[in-house]
């Protein structure tokens, strides 16, 4: 995979002869099994539950919509398949799509445990001149730092030297659907690499930057710009019902004007703690004083986690 060009992915046709896995297959997996299916590759999904696994197969999870109906299309052509056996796709992939989400402790804490068990099974197992591209929420350095080192040691193979490592994120444009695909990589090969595969997904703007801690930054901080907005345009729609004003109104006139509109009320899917906790580790860790407005921002979603604004 580390050798090949854009003119080797230039199409469907060509993109068959390459196996992509998508690891764990869930909320953020399956549009990117989507993507991948769509461009033409042989994609399969890992997932290690048991009973997700087989309502995937059903196509029975929340989550999937209307994804369903385009990954049955694919598994009918023979292009996606269904696995919880991480080692043997590995070894079968080119590309292996790390999309493993970070649970958050009883303490508080990121708990990387689930992340740190896949890299240790897809290390086992992995080929040369694999591409791996994390795909998920993680902090700032910990794809280059542990998770690299995990990948390096069970696999006895070096990064950069053996295999590609890059981090990538679907970011969706304030204004519009188009998605804008951010990437980043180890080294110059592996962000040459894994921005030409992101490029023959579709056809969108691709950001290369200079480094992954740099996009785990920049994901985070998009995160929890969204639920922040998401969490204000709530507390607005609460005022505007007792001063008997109507929101929508209001909210029609504050967005012709703005670049980054203020989304319509609706619950928090809790992944703003997730993204603040995540941010707050890596600062602690680094003995930086975590900043006044990440600490009021933490103290005002557990307010409106309280008030069942968020779920």
């Amino acid at each position: 995979m580390m050798n090949t060009n854009k003119k080797d992915l230039e199409n469907s046709e060509k993109r068959r002869n390459y196996t992509v896995s998508v690891i764990e297959c869930g909320k953020i997996g399956i549009p990117h099994a989507c993507l991948f299916a769509d461009a033409g590759f042989k994609v399969i999904g890992v997932n290690t539950n048991p009973h997700t696994l087989d309502m995937l197969k059903k196509g029975q999870p929340p989550y999937l919509g209307n994804a369903y109906q385009t990954l049955e299309k694919h598994a009918k052509e023979g292009s996606f398949s269904l696995s919880s056996d991480i080692r043997k796709t590995t070894s079968e992939s080119d590309i292996v799509v790390i999309t493993v989400q970070t649970a958050i402790d009883q303490k508080r804490k990121p708990d990387y445990s689930q992340l740190e068990k896949t890299c240790k099974e897809v290390g086992m197992s992995l080929r040369k001149d694999c591409l791996i591209i994390f795909a998920s929420p993680t902090g700032p350095g910990i794809v280059e730092g542990s998770m690299r080192e995990i990948l390096e040691k069970s696999s006895g193979l070096q990064t950069g030297v053996d295999f590609g490592l890059a981090y990538s994120a679907l970011q969706l444009q304030p204004q519009g659907n188009n998605p804008r695909i951010i990437v980043s990589g180890i080294d110059g090969p592996s962000l040459k690499t894994a921005g030409n595969v992101m490029r023959s997904l579709m056809n969108s703007e691709v950001v290369e930057m200079c480094n992954i801690k740099t996009v785990e930054a920049l994901v985070l901080f998009r995160n929890v710009n969204n639920e922040i907005n998401q969490a204000l345009s709530n507390e607005l729609a609460f005022l505007c019902e007792r001063l008997k004003i109507d929101f929508l109104e209001v909210l029609e006139a504050i967005n012709k004007d703005r670049v980054s509109p203020l989304p319509l009320p609706g619950l928090l899917d809790g992944s703003f703690r997730r993204n603040l906790y995540m941010l707050q580790e890596e600062a602690e860790n680094k003995k930086i004083s975590v900043s006044q407005l990440i600490r009021e921002a933490i103290e005002y979603y557990m307010r409106l986690t309280k008030s069942g604004l968020i779920n």
